[in-house]
């Protein structure tokens, strides 16, 4: 109901001002002997049918897909209708910038064309970035709230920008990744496989390991608040690597269900159980 009423104001709007700049014959000549109030009422239509396409473009997919509620933010086509837009609106105040001096669409087209082409050499990057954005925006390799793994950050995509890709790390920090380097590197997505194998890399000190058996039993007893959401029999620590002063150590564990809060939790309580095994065999 909300979107049909907002659909009709944006038509409605739309409609007034094509009267008043094409139709109603005194306000149209008083428009157009004013460069600027002829420039500002052309963008107002422009951003008016855009607007009003968007709305219908979004309207026809979202009953075609029956996509509602938080669903409507988290999904690819959508946001890439969004950047879209905002590609135009940006087109769009640039032309009415240019109306203000009285520069016409051809002559603006030649020039923008000069300065894209000089634009293009001086920043491939942002070029590249500004492509892969909106290739990301359409894709369903991945969405806003899935859990990913790119170039070696971990994180939640909490944005699909046309620049950059906001996610939420381990950490609790946010980090932003360029568009092309997200392109160029290897992305994994733990939600999209359902990968549910979680893995906890951390050393120990050879002093401090008499037994291996041992610190998998505590490390396992220490989880048990978790049982219930974990495999039964999936816990494995193994040793991946041997140094000279110390050991690189996996531990391994299976989640009957994604959860990123959850596994953010036992991996805490597994960090902290290594520390307190570290501690109290220094003490000893």
């Amino acid at each position: 109901m909300k979107t049909a009423v907002k659909i009709t104001i944006e038509l409605l709007l739309l409609a007034g001002a094509i009267y008043i700049k094409y139709f109603d014959k005194n306000l149209s000549v008083e428009i157009e002997e004013n460069q600027v109030l002829d420039s500002v009422v052309f963008f107002l239509i422009y951003v008016l049918i855009l607007r009003f396409s968007v709305s219908m473009v979004k309207l026809l997919y979202l009953g075609r897909k029956k996509i509602r509620g938080a669903d409507i933010k988290k999904d690819n086509i959508l946001t890439g209708v969004n950047n879209i837009f905002r590609i135009f609106i940006g087109i769009g105040v640039i032309v009415t910038v240019f109306g203000f001096f009285g520069i016409d669409i051809l002559t603006l087209l030649t020039t923008m064309s000069i300065v894209a082409v000089a634009f293009a050499i001086i920043s491939k990057e942002f070029i590249n970035d500004l492509i892969v954005g909106i290739y990301n925006s359409f894709s369903d390799d991945f969405e806003i709230g899935d859990y990913v793994k790119i170039n070696g950050q971990k994180g939640k995509i909490l944005e699909i920008g046309l620049l950059k890709l906001k996610l939420h790390d381990d950490n609790d920090v946010i980090v932003f990744i360029p568009n092309g380097k997200a392109y160029s590197n290897e992305i994994v997505n733990y939600t999209k496989r359902d990968i549910r194998q979680m893995n906890i890399d951390f050393q120990l000190d050879i002093r401090f390991v008499k037994n291996i058996e041992l610190l998998e039993e505590e490390i396992k007893k220490s989880l048990e608040v978790y049982a219930e959401y974990i495999v039964k029999d999936s816990y494995n620590l193994k040793i991946v690597e041997v140094k000279k002063d110390y050991l690189d150590f996996k531990f391994q564990y299976q989640l009957n269900h994604m959860d990123r809060d959850l596994q953010i939790s036992i991996r805490r309580k597994t960090v902290r159980k290594v520390f307190s095994y570290i501690t109290e065999r220094s003490l000893m």
